[in-house]
């Protein structure tokens, strides 16, 4: 309810310019997208008094540091609100990130990689078996050397090519 009042004085007997309006809780609320609780509360912590009480209404003045007053923000629930908002969008990002393959979960990664040094571990002491009784036979250590190396050269590209293979079964 908007009502036009009498203009005051500034003390020097001269009106002041315009009329103010006069306001309720609810539509000072209304007009600032605040909560009815937060403009009552602004409003006692800032000292200001209401121009007219009623039973169950009280009404503002509209004056131009009440308007300061309500148009402030609330440093530290924008901050909350802040940091909830770049949090679900780093969470949207990651989901994205997993459903085109660029993101695995840490368990998921350490399990593949665990397992994969496991069955590495295994093909290279099937290796060493392997190697024991040919190397007793083998005259020299150029020799021993080449069948070594071109053999684990075998082995190092087969697992570069399908390492799945390798991977240790759970």
């Amino acid at each position: 309810m908007a009502v036009a009042v009498k203009a005051k004085t500034n003390g020097n007997s001269e009106a002041a310019i315009g009329e103010c309006e006069i306001l309720s809780l609810s539509k000072l609320a209304f007009r600032f997208d605040l909560d009815r609780a937060t403009v009552r509360t602004r409003l006692e912590e800032a000292g200001i008094v209401p121009v007219e009480a009623r039973a169950k209404e009280k009404l503002f003045e509209l004056t131009p540091r009440l308007e300061k007053i309500l148009d402030q923000s609330n440093t530290k629930l924008t901050a909350a609100k802040l940091q909830r908002e770049l949090a679900n969008a780093r969470l949207a990002e990651i989901k994205v990130g997993e459903a085109e393959g660029d993101l695995a979960p840490v368990g998921e990664f350490t399990d593949v990689v665990q397992r994969l040094f496991g069955g590495n571990y295994k093909e290279m002491v099937r290796m060493i078996k392997r190697w024991a009784p040919r190397m007793v036979k083998m005259k020299n250590v150029a020799e021993a050397e080449k069948f070594m190396l071109t053999d684990y050269q075998k082995f190092s590209n087969s697992l570069r090519s399908d390492f799945e293979k390798f991977l240790v079964k759970k």
